[in-house]
């Protein structure tokens, strides 16, 4: 009985412990990355080659 109020605080104080949000940091995403089509290929194909579309 003589450590009953010591295994109550300490309890208490575990449980303040564990309720700390540490966790919930709110981290922003980095952005996707941005599609850009600037790069030209200029190529000669002849009748063979090419196909329809």
């Amino acid at each position: 009985m003589k450590y009953r109020g010591l295994a109550i605080i300490a309890c208490t104080a575990l449980l303040t412990a564990c309720m700390d949000d540490d966790d919930k940091t709110e981290e922003t995403p980095p952005p996707p990355p941005t599609f850009s089509a600037s790069t030209t290929i200029e190529i000669d194909l002849t009748g063979k080659q090419q196909g329809p579309g």
